[in-house]
């Protein structure tokens, strides 16, 4: 009895010790794993993928895959194989996942295709925008997608573009955290090429603020600095959040379901008597949309200044390379110009081949 008392208190040691060993063996384990997503978290970020500086902690749902919205639609003609290609590289370059919708061969529409009355002097090209578009939106409905955007096929952006739809999100009448942009509303014009709001009457910005991704006012086209001159957005860096009034081009926009089903009933069951892009800014100005744009626009066309930059005009301009007045004749293989209102160092287009050889571009680049 007094050898086994005896030997009790180094069994209870040895188990305390035992206990302990164990304790420090998942202690050690802890630490080591979470090295080692650190680790893999700071290879992720490595160049290879574009800087995208935030000051948003948490991100929302505005920097997502999509935007903040359900879907990212791109329509690209099935044999503009460059676009196509373009689109996959892009897209991975900004961590953006596009669905891309078939553009429309305009010799496949036949007449009765068209709503009955409908204006009969229709470029070819304007037909294949307008079915286009149309099945797009027809997507959205189908789909009842609760927001989706719709952009063409040589939309161009803003490397930093998360950042910038986390800023209009912030801003943005309804938002929640679940619905980054709200749904009260129809269309959000994110990138066109004019806009006309002389008869939009006294109003309001809805937002304004800061952004430093704005180019400079000089570097900018007059019609974009009239425009923000008109919302009293006179400093450098700023940009707004407007009611939209007359803007042109459908280089890329937001819209909601209640807003796909409008579209779809103007442009399929009613009488079509223009260009879609004008028709847009006719459902404006009659209230029967109500719509937002954002100043200056965050995408548009990227162009390479010859035939291949339209698919509506290219008759007019032929497939080769444009002359520009007296200047150099610039090939249509050479890199082209990003949007008026994208920073030209900063045009994802310009730099997607940075992001497929992985050179460091977080110190800013330096594109000539």
């Amino acid at each position: 009895m007094l050898a086994f008392a005896q030997e009790k208190p180094s069994l209870r040691l040895l188990s305390q010790s035992s206990f302990q060993i164990r304790i420090l063996t998942f202690l050690f384990a802890g630490l080591t794993a979470t090295f080692l997503l650190a680790s893999l978290h700071h290879v992720a970020q490595r160049p290879g993928t574009f800087p995208v500086p935030s000051s948003h902690t948490p991100p929302s749902a505005a920097s997502n895959a999509t935007l903040g919205f359900q879907k990212i639609i791109m329509i690209v003609m099935p044999h503009r194989s460059i676009q196509l290609d373009y689109a996959s590289l892009i897209s991975g370059a900004s961590s953006l996942q596009l669905t891309i919708e078939d553009g429309v061969d305009p010799s496949t529409i036949v007449p009765q295709a068209l709503p009955p009355g409908s204006w009969s002097g229709y470029k070819s090209g304007e037909l294949g925008c307008w079915r286009a578009h149309a099945n797009a939106l027809r997507r959205v409905v189908d789909e009842r997608l609760e927001t989706a955007v719709i952009m063409e096929g040589d939309n161009d952006w803003d490397v930093r573009v998360k950042d910038q739809m986390e800023m209009i999100s912030e801003r943005f009448p309804g938002r929640t955290e679940e619905k980054p942009y709200g749904t009260g509303w129809d269309m959000l014009f994110l990138g066109h090429c004019l806009t006309d709001n002389n008869k939009a009457g006294s109003r309001e910005p809805i937002a304004m603020w800061k952004d430093e991704t704005v180019k400079d006012r000089a570097e900018m086209d007059d019609w974009i600095n009239n425009d923000l001159d008109y919302w009293n957005a006179t400093e450098e860096k700023t940009r707004i959040l407007i009611p939209s009034w007359g803007p042109v081009c459908l280089s890329s926009y937001a819209i909601t379901l209640a807003g796909a089903r409008k579209l779809l009933y103007e442009m399929s069951i009613n009488a079509l008597n223009e260009p879609i892009d004008l028709l847009y800014p006719r459902l404006l100005h009659s209230g029967r949309i109500k719509g937002y744009q954002v100043m200056p626009p965050i995408m548009g066309q990227y162009k390479t200044k010859s035939g291949r930059d339209s698919d509506i005009h290219k008759d007019e301009m032929g497939e080769g390379p444009v002359r520009e007045g007296a200047g150099v004749v610039r090939s249509s293989l050479d890199q082209g110009d990003p949007p008026n209102a994208v920073m030209r160092e900063w045009s994802v287009r310009r730099r997607v081949g940075e992001w497929v050889y992985g050179e460091d571009v977080e110190k800013g680049p330096e594109v000539q």
